[in-house]
């Protein structure tokens, strides 16, 4: 008997160890901030006045800038990519909210989530028309412009402050059947609406 219980609180101790690596390795880290908005402003979108044939090259691709773009807002999600053909050019995409999306109070409500290139949320109750979550809020692929932005953008985590200056992008790579083109839309949804962003400039806090 005695055996069998050393047994039983052996395997007990196993289990709660893989479930504590496993909340570890999976469980997105996150930031605790107070209610009230924190980020007022929507993102500043100019146009880009420069030379018609400016391009930038990253490795294969070649980026072609659409439109100057600034943002400060609040990571409501961070996810990184290693495996699909864009990782090597974007390899972290930033849900990203302002106005009232970055209000913990409006936060708490929700379930936010990202995969496959897309921001997903849910909710039990509707605390924000869903126009407003959709104008206040984006997913938005992080291109670094060098090293130091990359390292602050893949450090971001759920609840931070970033402050991000730049360009949206349309991508081109040999191997891909179209470009892949930012979105130069606040209030578009569905495929196409994610912005793409090349960071030249990236703070957080």
């Amino acid at each position: 008997m005695e055996t069998s219980w050393t047994r039983l609180r052996f395997w007990a101790l196993v289990l709660a160890g893989l479930f504590g690596v496993g909340w570890v390795v999976f469980h997105e880290p996150e930031r605790s901030r107070p209610p009230g908005v924190l980020c007022p402003q929507e993102p500043r979108q100019g146009p880009f006045i420069a030379k018609p044939e400016t391009v930038w090259h990253f490795g294969a691709w070649t980026l072609r800038p659409l439109a100057t773009y600034s943002v400060t807002a609040r990571v409501l999600s961070a996810k990184r990519y290693k495996y699909d053909y864009t990782a090597d050019l974007a390899p972290v995409d930033l849900a990203l909210g302002w106005g009232r999306m970055s209000d913990s109070a409006v936060l708490d409500e929700l379930s936010i989530s990202q995969r496959g290139r897309w921001f997903n949320f849910t909710y039990e109750r509707e605390v924000l028309p869903l126009a407003e979550i959709g104008r206040s809020s984006a997913n938005t692929h992080i291109i670094p412009a060098d090293d130091a932005v990359r390292e602050v953008v893949l450090g971001a985590i759920r609840g931070d402050i970033v402050k991000l200056e730049g360009y949206l992008v349309e991508c081109e790579h040999p191997s891909a059947g179209r470009p892949w083109r930012s979105s130069l839309s606040r209030t578009d949804t569905e495929g196409g609406a994610c912005e793409i962003m090349l960071v030249q400039r990236a703070s957080v806090e």
